[in-house]
């Protein structure tokens, strides 16, 4: 199922429908401590943080 989600994820991003996507899995245990895990570099945290941080950038560069 975790494979199905992140080749869903990967192909928004590829065929540019996205701009980026976030997969992350826990489980009720670890995600309470704040533990994840991300199965694919391309589609984790670290990349679409740096792509909503660049969006952000850009709309306020276009309000001043």
């Amino acid at each position: 199922m975790v494979r199905r989600y992140e080749l869903f994820c990967e192909r928004l991003v590829r065929e540019r429908l996205y701009d980026a996507t976030c997969l992350l899995l826990t489980n009720r245990d670890k995600g309470l401590k704040g533990g994840y895990a991300e199965p694919n570099r391309e589609i984790g945290f670290k990349n679409f943080a740096a792509s909503l941080s660049a969006h952000a950038m850009a709309f306020a560069k276009m309000r001043e």
